[in-house]
């Protein structure tokens, strides 16, 4: 399905066909919407399909790090939707999400302290588009970011191409659809039960789908 036969499919859901209450432009910005709360579930559903990996090295003595940057940022690519876990490339230690205000002797077991001798101790939290290590590093040490990519959004320009079949299954394409209508259905302050209970149960199905047919191979699980 194209976005343009996405947009279609809204007009005709609401008998909205040539209504200009709804412009096109705003109609992919409903769908973007959509996309973009899709997006946020595949994590909590183990679809490993968009996970990308990056290398990045630390320096001794830097504790907060640009993510999403083309030029200074770790992950250069600028499409970072949410870090999964970070890893030391030498020792496979999952360095742990922590509160940053955590003491660092309370991050790692005392236990395991000597199989680690670069980073133990050490833990990595988010604020915004910073990446803070505790405490900072006392060396350069190389590591392995494994992390959720955002999927492009829609533009409106480009509404004769066909959405990729890789992150949404062309029978959930209404999943899109249900959910920029109940956004329409928002500013014309008509009722929304019945879009919403229909998103709902397609929403369950496709978590079901989700739960069936998600690459599994993936070997690591996040540290948190």
């Amino acid at each position: 399905m194209t976005l343009a036969e996405l947009i279609t499919e809204c007009r005709l859901r609401i008998n909205a066909e040539g209504d200009d209450f709804y412009s096109d432009p705003e109609i992919v910005s409903y769908l973007n919407r959509a996309r973009e709360f899709l997006t946020d579930k595949f994590p909590r559903f183990r679809n490993h399909t968009n996970v990308k990996q990056q290398a990045w090295t630390c320096v001794n003595g830097q504790s907060e790090y640009l993510l999403n940057d083309a030029t200074t940022g770790i992950i250069t690519a600028k499409d970072l939707f949410t870090i999964r876990m970070i890893r030391n490339a030498d020792t496979g230690y999952t360095l742990p999400l922590i509160n940053p205000e955590e003491e660092p002797e309370q991050i790692l077991p005392w236990y395991l302290r000597p199989l680690e001798p670069t980073s133990y101790g050490m833990g990595w939290s988010r604020l915004g588009d910073t990446l803070k290590l505790t405490p900072a590093p006392a060396s350069d040490i190389d590591f392995t970011i494994y992390y959720y990519y955002s999927l492009p959004a829609f533009a409106y320009t480009n509404a004769g191409l066909a959405l990729s079949p890789t992150w949404l299954p062309s029978e959930f394409h209404d999943l899109l659809v249900l959910r920029a209508v109940m956004r329409m259905l928002d500013k014309d302050e008509r009722d929304k039960a019945k879009i919403k209970e229909e998103f709902d149960e397609r929403f369950f199905s496709f978590k079901d789908y989700i739960k069936l047919n998600a690459n599994n191979d993936y070997k690591y699980e996040p540290s948190y």
